[in-house]
């Protein structure tokens, strides 16, 4: 039996997840950068063309500052909740965004 989508379903919508109106509250859009969307443009291509392909090294990518910056807006954005650390976005914010 093959893992993953073997009845070749519905596969990922990249195109409407990463294009987000404004916030009403904030005023502030969360569509993501260039880089990222051609990012994720370029993985979303290569996983229809070769079903088959594994992806082996994608830490490198999503370790990336502005991929990073991204999340970190987003879960900001969705009052994401603290992960097994503890860490909530006030203690985050303390320490340094950036950092």
């Amino acid at each position: 039996m093959k893992p993953g989508n073997v009845g070749r379903g519905k596969g990922p919508q990249f195109e409407g997840s990463v294009e987000r109106s404004e916030d009403e509250e904030t005023g502030m859009g969360l569509q993501a950068p260039s880089k990222v969307q051609k990012l994720q443009q370029t993985l979303h291509a290569k996983a229809k063309e070769l079903p088959d392909f594994r992806f082996y090294a994608l830490y490198d990518k999503l370790y990336r500052e502005d991929m990073l910056t991204h999340a970190y807006w987003l879960v900001r954005h969705n009052a994401g909740k603290p992960g097994v650390d503890g860490e909530d976005f006030a203690a985050i914010e303390t320490y340094g965004v950036e950092r």
